[in-house]
């Protein structure tokens, strides 16, 4: 069954992927002109903001939807997840001010996490010996997303405007949760029996979950060190296509007869993808 899932799991996690990376590189950008923001500063204190609410309400609902997904499965968890990412990436072009930004992307980071459950329905009966090579195939989807994700966003912008680069990620995220819906299964016999019924007994689960995991120091430094990798990540990623625009595009692009605006989207794009280029060598390794 774990090879069906995996078959299932692997398109999903490249098409969400896929679809977030056509619209996160140039965020800043988008958000600056479908509000009308003139004062630099305002850009990106707003473009910082809309990038970091997401992973802000995932951080509190994640749990609860991990613990949700102990009692109810979990590919219930990843269709929900990609269903909430299609449906919000769908409504971001419809926000005209920063605020309803903010507040859309702040559902979407408490209703997505779409990676973890993912990886566990795959992982929960893979044999032993072949765990560290299936999730990081698994890891190399994401990868693959995060590498194609840039130019087909920018394709689609060219073509048809910047709102459709949400639209088309939004139309990713659904076909890869039908694709699990469709093709994955899960034995549900094997999930856990929960302590007590009710939404009480399961915040009360959450709470005390970790308690026997953070007396390992093992656990503690590599909860430390993964908070360290993103918040270094993250400080970064949220001003890439503004300071490329300050630094300007690269020079083969603009004597390629790119225009300035263009040329920075391709750069910024570019940047991006160099990222990806390295973590889909580096992963499977």
């Amino acid at each position: 069954m774990w090879r069906r899932n995996f078959f299932a799991v692997w398109p999903s996690l490249f098409l969400v992927s896929l679809g977030l990376m056509m619209v996160i590189p140039t965020l800043p950008i988008y958000v600056e002109e479908k509000c009308g923001i003139t004062d630099p500063d305002a850009v990106r204190v707003w473009a910082g903001l809309i990038y970091a609410v997401g992973p802000f309400t995932a951080a509190f609902a994640g749990p609860l939807w991990g613990a949700l997904g102990d009692r109810t499965g979990r590919k219930a968890m990843v269709v929900r997840s990609s269903l909430a990412i299609a449906v919000c990436m769908a409504l971001l072009p419809l926000a005209t001010s920063p605020e309803w930004m903010l507040a859309v992307r702040a559902v979407q980071g408490a209703f997505a996490g779409y990676v973890a459950p993912a990886i566990a329905l795959v992982a929960a009966d893979v044999p032993a010996e072949r765990h560290g090579r299936t999730i990081g195939r698994l890891q190399v989807a994401l990868a693959t997303g995060t590498l194609a994700g840039p130019a087909v966003g920018q394709v689609v912008v060219e073509h048809f405007g910047r709102d459709a680069g949400f639209w088309g990620g939004g139309l990713f995220a659904l076909v890869g949760a039908l694709a699990v819906a469709v093709l994955a299964r899960e034995d549900r016999s094997r999930l856990p029996a929960p302590t007590a019924p009710g939404v009480q007994a399961m915040v009360r689960d959450v709470l005390r979950a970790p308690l026997p995991l953070l007396r390992h120091r093992v656990v503690l430094a590599l909860l430390a060190l993964l908070f360290l990798l993103r918040l270094g990540q993250n400080m970064v990623e949220p001003f890439i296509a503004l300071w490329i625009r300050e630094l300007g595009p690269l020079d083969a692009l603009r004597h390629a007869g790119e225009d300035e605006a263009r040329a920075v989207e391709r750069t910024t794009a570019l940047a991006f993808t160099m990222l990806a280029v390295a973590q889909l060598v580096c992963t499977p390794l």
